[in-house]
Parts: C-alpha cells; sequence; structure tokens
C-alpha cells in the first residue's frame, strides 16, 4: 500500500507548507465580525473543562514578532513587515510573505515567483532562488525545477547541503532517496546514512520504516540500520504474494502459509494486527484489519486505514459496495474517521474530519467544532490548546503553525494566537477589503472580499453583492461532498487591488471530482466601479463599431501562430467577442483561456497579451471603463 501513497503525500505536504499565503494583518486591526466571533466563543466556554483557546489578543508586549501586511498597489499587491503597533519594521517590497518562524526567518517570494528567506532586518539569509521553501522538522527544505536541484537548511536558513533530484520530506531526521544510481535514506548533512536498493520506501514511524524490493510487491518493517524486524515486530509471519493471483498473504518463519493470499493490498503486521484490503470490483478497494490468525477484526470494509506516527490507527468511513468510485486516498482526507489505539482496545466515534501528525507523542485532529490534540490512548492533550473551528496544524518549535477555518495562524502552546493571516488590505480612500470564508463541508474553501468605507452604503451594498455572487453563490454548484461516489473538492482564492476608482478582483479556483485523472483551475476576474458600483465587460473598454474584435482576433491568433510548434494548440484561429475572458494589466489587456481549451490540460492555462498601444484607436478613451483606472 505504502508505494500508492507516496506521491500524494509528498504533494500534499508541499502544498500545505509551501503555497505562499495572503495578506497577514496586525491583530489590532481585525475586523468587528472577528472580534465578536472571538468575544462569543470566549463567552460561551467560560468555565468549560476543555482547554479551549483564548481569544485572539494582541502579542503579549515585548514580544518581538513581526507581522505581514499587505498594501495596494494598482494592478498588484506588495508585502512588507510591521511591528506590533503597525509601523513598518520591513518596507513593502515583496510578492508574497509568511509570519515568521520561531527561528527568527520568514519565507517572502520575489516578483519572479522565486522564494527566499529572510531575518527580522529584511536581509536575506538565504536568496530567492527556489520555486518553494517548505518547513519540515526544523528544517527548510527548497527545490529549483529548471536546474533540477534540492536543497536543504536548517531552522536558522544555513545551508546544510544540496544535490540534484527531489528531497522529501524528513521524518526522524531521514528523508528517502530515489536516484538512477542510489537508494536509501539521507540523513541531514545530505549523506546516505542507509543504503538500500529498494523500490519503495517509506518514511520513519518510531523508529521503523515500510520498505519492499519492488513496487506492488511484498513490504516488511527495517530499523534505522537496516535491519529486518519480522521476527520482532511482525510476529514473525512475512508477507508474500501469490504470483498466480497476485494477491498477498502471509507465511511463518519456516516458510509455511499461515494466511492464505486473498488480499488486494496489506502492509506487515505491527503490534499484532495488519491492515489489508480487498477488490471488491476494479473500481472498489474495501480496507479492513486481520490478527496473527487471519481473522478479520475489522471488516474489509473501509475507505482507508492508516497507521499514524504516535502509534494510533485512523480508519476511514465504511464504503458503499455498489455506488463507491475508487478514490480511497483523496476521499480519505476528507471522510468522516475514527481513531483507534494500537491494541485496538478503545476507539473513537467516527466523529473526526481530519487526523495528521503532529509529533510522536500527539495527532491534530478535527472534528465538526474544533481543532485539538489527542495522545497514543486517545487523551486530549492538556498542555496544547483546543481551537474552535475547522484546521490543522504542526510544530514550530514551541509554537502551533497552521490553517484554522481557512486561514493561516500561529499559536503559542498555550492556545494564545499570535499571528493570523486576517487577508485584510487597505485599498486606499478610506477603502478596506475584509478577507472572509465559507467552509461548507470538509472539502470546499471559498475565501472573498467583503468591501467597507464607502460613504454611499447602498452602492457599498452593490459591490459587495456582486463579489459575493461571482465568486461564491455562482459556484454552488462546485459544493458536492455525498461520500466517495460524489464528491467535489474545490478551492478558491483571491487577489484584490485598486487603482484610482477601479476596484480588481482575481479569483482563482482550483477543483477535484475525487477519482478524476486529474483536477481543473479556473480563473474568473471581475471589475467593479468603486464610485457607482457598475460592473465592467471587455466591451465596456471599447468604442462601438471599432473594429476592436476583429484587431484582437488577428493579434491573438497571431500569437497563436508564433507559439504553435512550442504550445500544440488545438485551434489556428481564435475569435474574440465581448463574452471572452479577460485581464486587465497595467499596459494592456491579457486574454486568457482554461486549461484543456486550447491546447492539452499540461500546457496549463494559456494568456496572450495584447498592450494598450495597439489598442490606442479602438478605446473608448471618454468611456466610463477606461476613466475608471486611467
Amino acid at each position: 500500500m505504502l508505494k500508492k501513497l507516496r506521491l500524494f503525500v509528498i504533494i500534499a505536504v508541499v502544498l500545505v507548507l509551501a503555497v505562499p499565503f495572503n495578506a497577514c494583518q496586525r491583530l489590532n486591526g481585525r475586523s468587528e465580525d472577528t472580534i465578536r466571533e472571538e468575544k462569543e466563543h470566549n463567552e460561551e466556554n467560560n468555565g468549560k473543562g476543555d482547554k479551549e483557546a483564548e481569544p485572539a489578543n494582541p502579542m503579549a508586549e515585548g514580544d518581538d514578532n513581526l507581522i505581514p501586511v499587505a498594501m495596494n498597489n494598482g494592478f498588484d499587491v506588495v508585502y512588507g513587515f510591521t511591528d506590533i503597533t503597525g509601523k513598518f519594521v520591513i518596507e513593502p517590497r515583496f510578492k508574497a510573505a509568511q509570519p515568521f518562524f520561531e527561528s527568527g526567518i520568514a519565507p517572502v517570494s520575489e516578483s519572479g515567483g522565486k522564494t527566499g528567506l529572510i531575518d527580522k532586518t529584511g536581509k536575506y539569509i538565504v536568496e530567492p532562488q527556489w520555486d518553494y521553501l517548505y518547513y519540515n522538522e526544523e528544517l527548510f527544505i527548497g527545490s529549483d525545477y529548471e536546474n533540477y536541484l534540492s536543497a536543504v537548511f536548517d531552522k536558522n536558513g544555513r545551508m546544510l547541503f544540496q544535490r540534484e533530484g527531489y528531497i522529501a520530506a524528513y521524518s526522524e531526521g531521514l528523508s528517502p532517496l530515489y536516484s538512477d544510481y542510489e537508494r536509501g535514506y539521507l540523513d541531514t548533512s545530505g549523506n546516505l546514512a542507509l543504503k538500500l536498493d529498494y523500490e519503495a520506501l517509506d518514511v520513519f514511524k518510531n523508529g521503523i520504516a515500510e520498505v519492499a524490493l519492488e513496487y506492488f510487491g511484498p513490504s516488511h518493517y527495517i530499523d534505522k540500520n537496516g535491519n529486518d524486524l519480522t521476527d520482532t515486530v511482525s510476529s514473525g509471519l512475512r508477507m508474500y504474494k501469490n504470483e498466480e493471483n497476485n494477491l498477498f498473504g502471509f507465511k511463518n518463519e519456516q516458510g509455511d502459509i499461515v494466511i492464505n493470499a486473498e488480499y488486494y493490498g496489506a502492509s506487515p503486521f505491527l503490534n499484532g494486527y495488519a491492515v489489508v484490503c480487498v477488490e471488491y470490483d476494479s473500481y472498489n478497494l474495501g480496507y479492513g484489519i486481520i490478527d496473527t490468525a487471519g481473522n478479520k477484526v475489522l471488516e474489509p470494509r473501509y475507505c482507508r486505514i492508516e497507521r499514524l506516527n504516535n502509534g494510533l490507527i485512523a480508519v476511514g468511513e465504511e464504503i458503499d459496495t455498489d455506488s463507491y468510485t475508487y478514490v480511497p486516498v483523496p476521499y480519505f482526507d476528507y471522510c468522516k474517521k475514527a481513531l483507534f489505539t494500537p491494541d485496538l482496545k478503545k476507539s473513537t466515534d467516527f466523529i473526526l474530519n481530519s487526523v495528521s501528525h503532529f509529533d510522536n507523542e500527539y495527532v491534530c485532529v478535527n472534528d465538526d467544532n474544533s481543532v485539538y490534540f489527542i495522545n497514543k490512548d486517545l487523551e486530549q492533550a492538556r498542555e496544547l490548546p483546543k481551537l474552535s473551528g475547522r484546521g490543522s496544524f504542526v510544530k514550530d518549535g514551541e509554537l502551533l503553525r497552521g490553517y484554522l477555518n481557512g486561514k493561516l495562524s500561529v499559536y503559542d502552546a498555550k492556545g494564545n494566537l499570535l499571528v493570523q493571516d486576517s487577508g485584510d488590505i487597505e485599498l486606499g480612500d478610506g477603502i478596506l477589503s475584509t478577507k472572509q470564508v465559507e467552509l461548507p463541508n470538509p472539502a470546499a474553501t471559498f475565501f472573498y472580499p467583503v468591501i467597507s468605507g464607502l460613504k454611499d452604503k447602498s452602492t457599498e451594498k452593490k459591490i459587495n453583492d456582486t463579489i459575493y455572487y461571482e465568486l461564491v453563490e455562482s459556484y454552488k454548484d462546485f459544493d458536492r461532498f455525498n461520500g466517495p461516489e460524489d464528491t467535489l473538492y474545490v478551492h478558491s482564492d483571491y487577489m484584490i487591488t485598486k487603482e484610482k476608482n477601479l476596484i480588481l478582483i482575481d479569483q482563482n479556483i482550483y477543483t477535484d471530482y475525487l477519482g478524476a485523472q486529474h483536477g481543473y483551475s479556473y480563473r474568473n476576474t471581475i471589475y467593479v466601479d468603486s464610485k457607482t458600483g457598475a460592473r465592467y465587460d471587455l466591451d465596456d473598454l471599447f468604442k462601438k463599431y471599432s473594429g476592436a474584435w476583429d484587431f484582437l482576433s488577428g493579434a491573438v491568433t497571431k500569437q497563436i501562430h508564433e507559439r504553435m510548434d512550442e504550445m500544440g494548440y488545438f485551434v489556428n484561429e481564435m475569435i474574440i467577442t465581448p463574452d471572452t475572458s479577460f485581464a486587465l494589466k497595467r499596459d494592456g489587456i491579457s486574454i486568457y483561456y482554461a486549461e484543456g481549451d486550447i491546447a492539452a490540460y499540461a500546457a496549463g492555462m494559456q494568456e496572450f497579451f495584447v498592450p494598450f498601444s495597439d489598442l490606442n484607436e479602438y478605446i473608448d478613451t471618454q468611456g466610463d471603463f477606461w476613466n475608471a483606472f486611467k
């Protein structure tokens, strides 16, 4: 089973920890809604036994944490850092920025998209040459795609080593290494600490890792010296594969068959139990647990079962074998789950929406109401907080760092909020954009802005109604969470800026129908006049009957011909109309098309830039749209 999970796990780690975050605001700049919700939460939980988080008070006096803040820059935003009073310590100049880690360095991105690490003076400790940098076990791991290069830095930004290829996440100080000439586990100095000529290498958990000589072959556990642990932790039972039916079973030390080969997949025995799965049909896998006699302790009818680093066993909800589509890995992230102790004698109900590794003592869990931490005995951590909402956290030294209700948050171990990514941006002229989020189900996240500060409240409402409809309401069909057979993952975010009187919103939506070959990204651009509330479309930019559509069609078609050999377009010409999607730039417009529209999905979204200087004779320079931003 481990080989099927590897790529997904790696990608998930990178997405969670490496994606640049949006604007953070100082805590004394929180919205009235946020403050009210925190007050209600405190009153509601006053006197409760559970260790609920205290409200998001501003950082303790004397704390030198710096807060990432986004500033409007016309057609773009730039990021800097303020102290707790709101005074800029590092002037805005970055394309993206994250809060500082406990070690005192922060990831930032330049306009070209490359990421580096700075100290609290704004000086680069790690130059911005990496496509991503993600944090893992007090290390920063960077990757440079073009040069096929990876590097590992310590928590202070000192380079430990770099090498060709991709370096996976570390676990217990070791990272699986795959290359054409060597395999095994790297230590944090870049040395091959354990050389193993195996095709499948899982991460270490509590000193043991699952490995296999070949993909889809029998696996076993090893320790950090490479010793086979079958006789010690696996009850002397070794997996074998029946070459006639390609199913797995178990043999004893003498080679006698103890459990017949009847499982589509399996993992070695640990603590007297093994995870197995059966294939109901070509699309349907059911997971269960057996004991050393082959008895089914949990019938193989669950969508996924995984062992966690602290020894707990996570079990995804039972599947409907009549309608189930083969999506055990992604759906497991969103379905209801229960946790079992290693001896299977104690369990929770199926009440958890997410479970994730925190350290060797605790896992981070999320039910319908709260995020909290539990140990291997299923007891809630007394020394870690319980936080209201939906989210997940990783360990950053003594701090908790992760997402709560869709926003990046940093807490101390007592549950005091130190920094939260509010996403609020002052657009100028007293106008504030406040970032809001809707979380209709565990697989859906919709971010959208709410505008405030306009003198004309009817215009303000008109703008906010337009924004909500365009960014949330029009995608309600994407809100499907009906079990493995019908679930659509959707995540939407946006960038908002203001140039003169024009509010520019650029929305990105990623969807993935669980079980499909791949997901899709969509783009939605919206332009609204802050003075009148008018929504502008492409034809509002041009004089009527000016020939603009013929000119744009010719300009885009010319670019298609120029890129044809590189991109392999499906079309030889494009006809531009008032309904064509476009993005307004500082010096022109871009006509854009979604993935798979005019080129292969792998080519990504396609964009064609046409400068205003080429459009002079067609632009309505007396029109409301043009004068809203020029």
